[in-house]
């Protein structure tokens, strides 16, 4: 279960660093995902779509007070 939480809060982490940079457009997305299968080449999961997901997914929840126990009780489930 610690890997489930762990592996939302990169979600959320990657989620953050795309949203910060959206000024860049989908370019940013798509090199993103370039960069990381490159950097991480057993790794899956960073295709430009679950990018997105991950940038919709801090935007929805980046004004959760609490968001660590929150994830915690997810986890849990």
């Amino acid at each position: 279960m610690d890997a489930n939480k762990e592996l939302l809060y990169l979600y959320f982490r990657i989620g953050k660093m795309i949203y910060e940079n959206q000024k860049y457009g989908t370019d940013f997305i798509n090199t993103l995902s370039t960069s990381l299968k490159l950097e991480f080449k057993d790794a899956s999961g960073f295709s430009p779509r679950n990018l997105s997901r991950m940038k919709k997914y801090y935007d929805t929840y980046k004004d959760m007070p609490n968001f660590a126990n929150t994830i915690g009780k997810i986890c849990l489930i």
